[in-house]
């Protein structure tokens, strides 16, 4: 069975935005099914650009944020993704999207800061590299690049920790 609508298949809505008379019937059944298809459709996959070399091996070494003696760590960019660091150099700050690879996805409450006396919060108010997407965010500042290598400030990763991305950092100047 085919599902019509607007004498179109469905299979034909999956990489076009919904059209506004069916975001009107948000309670129809056809636009949740038409939603979840064109959500379904997009690219939902994460590319990591680099790796992060660190002394810290294990997470009993790491401190809990980077301005609590987070040692200095170099970004390896992996050669596919090299040509987008081209414009990075020493002194910029940026923001460093990580894969926190040894989190735990199925947290939804914690203790923040794994304190016992704390009362507990959900994880999405938190830092904490347990989440259902452990997406770690990091400001640093370029000490030096070399080729692939970047060597950055403090940043409480560990060895081997997959690179999302990277942000430059804009200071906005009220004029």
């Amino acid at each position: 069975m085919r599902i019509r609508c607007h004498a179109e298949p469905v299979e034909a809505w999956s990489a076009r935005p919904v059209p506004a008379t069916l975001r009107q019937a948000q309670d129809d059944t056809l636009f949740i099914l038409l939603k979840w298809r064109y959500l379904a459709s997009m690219d939902q996959t994460l590319k990591f650009i680099g790796t992060i070399h660190s002394e810290l091996k294990n997470l009993d070494d790491c401190p809990r944020q980077e301005d609590e003696g987070a040692p200095e760590a170099t970004i390896e960019i992996f050669p596919e993704y090299l040509e987008g660091a081209q414009n990075i150099s020493e002194g910029d700050e940026i923001l460093l999207l990580t894969w926190l690879h040894l989190g735990d996805r199925t947290v939804l409450k914690l203790k923040p800061r794994n304190n016992p006396n704390a009362p507990t919060t959900g994880v999405f108010s938190t830092r904490s590299p347990d989440r259902p997407n452990p997406i770690g965010i990091h400001a640093v500042k370029v000490v030096s690049v070399d080729g692939a290598m970047i060597k950055i400030s403090g940043i409480e990763a560990l060895d081997q920790t997959p690179v999302i991305d990277i942000k430059h950092i804009w200071h906005f100047k009220a004029q």
